[in-house]
């Protein structure tokens, strides 16, 4: 595809590693080529995956892995609906994917691009989904990859990350760091990826930074399934556990891009839901400002929804002016409906799915939602992504560095000459046959 645009202004770019608009600095996204409709007996012939939808992806035909992300089960949830007293409902449950969470969509699409930018290396400030999916998808590929992690992070989230072989590095705090709001609230790992993506010859791109036009594509991809799912019908409404907004944004554009191409003949309303304790687009929402109000010190055990100030919150706003609305809710109701939709379908979730379907719920009891509407809940991961199952030595070293690049740079000086990346471009855009004992 090649083409990037300017969400604000409209402004095209060439297929680079930016993020942001020259001309009025807006956020820059993939956009698709034209596709009719006629691509519908195509997707459906291709292997079950979320590289069946490869013409609306932003990446080479040749991809350089595939750790089968995407194609995640769309459950009709008889049994909960009875309880709730919703009856057309869905769950979109995320937790199948190859780390359990809906963040192998774009971590995927992110270091295939990264592949194809001819990066060596790819980095991330997480202590959670997107750290173990960076982990999980360089080692497939070969990348060496950095987790940049707070300095007081426990071990047994650093241990399963070092089983996939990253470069773990706790980053302590120093005077003047970055007041930050998001990558879990950390000021030092935040302060340093920033510093990081504005040094280009480091050669080691972040990978919801400098590649975040090509891993919000991810995201697309959970509309382009639920459609086909639903026999490319449109549900009526899409209820999504919110943290950055981006989540929301990228479906709508998703389902617009069905829409415009002929796949689907309308769009679903988009209904956020938030915690109490971290609801900076929701209290727009109500408030009616244009603009999500940062929120310091935001509180939630939905590590993936604590974003105190959302990066595309404005833009989640945008989506659901088109219809939709938003809620926040008590992280104890997320746990509560977490366990009963255990109970209820065999499917153990995430708090923020949990959280999700309590929402569905308030918002059918203030008449926001229709108990008799077609439903799908998006249920972000598999609650089972529990870090004691695994063995934690008592002699486990991680390396501390400051959040002062300077310190970063002299690491990388020294791990140089024992960053060794496996062959999996014979030559640039070309794949060729991965090891085999690497072959799925």
């Amino acid at each position: 595809m090649g083409i990037l645009k300017c969400r604000d202004c409209g402004t095209l770019y060439p297929e680079a590693m930016i993020t942001s608009c020259s001309e009025c600095y807006g956020p820059v996204d993939t956009c698709i080529e034209d596709i009719d409709r006629s691509i519908k007996s195509k997707i459906e012939s291709r292997y079950p995956s979320m590289w069946r939808y490869l013409e609306f992806l932003p990446v080479n035909d040749k991809r350089a892995m595939d750790l089968n992300d995407g194609w995640t089960p769309l459950l009709r949830s008889n049994r909960l609906g009875e309880v709730t007293g919703i009856k057309n409902l869905h769950l979109k449950f995320e937790g199948t994917n190859p780390t359990q969470s809906y963040e192998d969509r774009s971590v995927s699409i992110s270091i295939n691009k990264a592949i194809e930018f001819n990066s060596t290396a790819i980095g991330c400030a997480s202590t959670h989904y997107i750290a173990d999916s960076v982990a999980a998808h360089a080692a497939r590929t070969g990348l060496k990859s950095y987790i940049f992690v707070p300095d007081n992070t426990h071990p047994e989230i650093i241990s399963p990350l070092l089983s996939y072989g990253a470069q773990v590095l706790k980053v302590y705090k120093q005077e003047g760091d970055i007041d930050c709001q998001c990558h879990g609230n950390d000021p030092a790992t935040c302060t340093l990826v920033t510093r990081i993506a504005e040094i280009p010859e480091l050669s080691l791109p972040i990978v919801d930074l400098d590649l975040r036009s090509y891993f919000n594509s991810g995201y697309k991809t959970l509309s382009y399934e639920i459609a086909e799912q639903l026999g490319w019908i449109s549900p009526d409404n899409i209820v999504i556990p919110e943290g950055s907004g981006s989540l929301t944004y990228n479906m709508y554009l998703g389902f617009k891009e069905l829409y415009e191409s002929g796949l689907i003949e309308d769009l679903p309303e988009f209904f956020i839901v938030q915690s109490s304790g971290c609801a900076p687009i929701v209290d727009a929402l109500i408030h009616k400002k244009e603009i999500p109000t940062p929120l310091r010190n935001p509180v939630t055990l939905c590590e993936n929804l604590r974003v105190g100030d959302p990066a595309d919150g404005l833009y989640a706003l945008r989506a659901i002016k088109y219809g939709g609305y938003g809620i926040a809710v008590e992280d104890k109701e997320g746990i509560e409906y977490a366990e009963l939709i255990a109970k209820k379908e065999g499917i153990l979730p995430d708090y923020s799915g949990g959280l999700a379907v309590a929402g569905l719920v308030r918002l059918c009891e203030a008449g926001k939602i229709s108990p008799a509407d077609s439903t799908v809940v998006v249920l972000p991961a598999s609650g089972i992504k529990k870090r004691d199952n695994y063995q934690l030595s008592p002699a486990l070293q991680v390396p501390r560095i400051s959040s002062n690049i300077a310190d970063l740079q002299s690491y990388l000086e020294t791990e140089k000459k024992n960053m060794v990346r496996t062959a999996i471009f014979k030559k640039a855009g070309e794949a060729a046959e991965p090891p085999a004992l690497l072959r799925i």
